[in-house]
């Protein structure tokens, strides 16, 4: 069950990004047609507002797909762990052994008792 639901957030994820990619697609055609047609911000208060806030959106749906890529390899790896969880693990931990279990071994050389 488990499997599934990350290969489902994987597609969901992967869908999102490549609505994102043809939004970034699609404005670097018009802004380059509108530019090779002398079409500028300084053209009239229409293309000022229009580059402005297409602009903005541009960069937004950017920074989206940039935390789309790094969810979509998390759901590829399948190394989500609600920050709720872990603590709890972490707690249940603290409680069953006397100190939380970690994910990986800690190097002699971090020893911090003298």
């Amino acid at each position: 069950m488990r499997k599934s639901r990350f290969a489902l957030a994987q597609r969901f994820i992967g869908g999102a990004f490549l609505c994102g990619l043809a939004f970034m697609v699609s404005k670097g055609i018009e802004y380059t047609e509108k530019l090779n047609a002398g079409i500028s911000m300084l053209t009239n208060d229409f293309f000022m507002y229009y580059f402005t806030l297409t602009g903005i959106h541009l960069f937004h749906v950017v920074a989206g797909n940039v935390v789309l890529a790094v969810l979509w390899f998390k759901a590829r790896s399948q190394s989500f762990e609600p920050e709720a969880a872990r603590r709890s693990r972490m707690r249940r931990d603290l409680l069953a052994h006397g100190r939380p279990a970690l994910d990986h071994p800690v190097p002699a050389s971090c020893n911090l008792v003298r």
